[in-house]
């Protein structure tokens, strides 16, 4: 599986109407963590982060195609 992209979280995201603070609670990471992802700042996040970002947003019904 491709790795998540920080435009893929943001437009889910959006498509749930989910803060930033909103998806990081859900997932268990922190704040800062996901805004370093999706700002740009960093590039990628962790395995489990990936995955717990994953987790939360396909438990709330975002299908990754």
């Amino acid at each position: 599986m491709a790795p998540l992209t920080k435009e893929q979280t943001k437009a889910a995201r959006d498509l749930l109407s989910w803060r930033s603070a909103d998806l990081s609670e859900r997932a268990g990471i922190s704040s800062d963590t996901l805004r370093s992802f999706e700002s740009g700042r960093t590039n990628n996040l962790s395995s489990p982060n990936e995955h717990a970002v994953r987790e939360a947003l396909e438990n709330a019904g975002i299908q990754f195609l």
